[in-house]
């Protein structure tokens, strides 16, 4: 069976939220809140001043991070 994209309805609202919240462990939710919101409070005296905020901070960081574990996984695999 083929789905068109004109069949498929996007999710908005509670719609999306009730999705979302049947697709995560919610346990593991409550921990990402509760440690991004340390994490922000541990950034606050970074960005003072600097016109950036600690989310965008948290963020920028968090790639980051994603691209050193690929380029580490990269050079790994082919055994640089």
């Amino acid at each position: 069976m083929t789905i068109s994209l004109s069949e498929v309805k996007p999710l908005h609202g509670k719609e999306l939220i009730q999705e979302i919240e049947n697709s995560i462990d919610q346990y593991i939710f409550f921990e990402l809140m509760k440690n991004y919101s340390e994490l922000i409070e541990q950034l606050k005296p970074i960005v003072e001043g600097s016109g950036s905020t600690p989310h965008s901070l948290l963020m920028d960081y968090m790639f980051f991070k994603i691209e050193e574990q690929r380029n580490e996984y990269h050079k790994n695999k082919l055994g640089v």
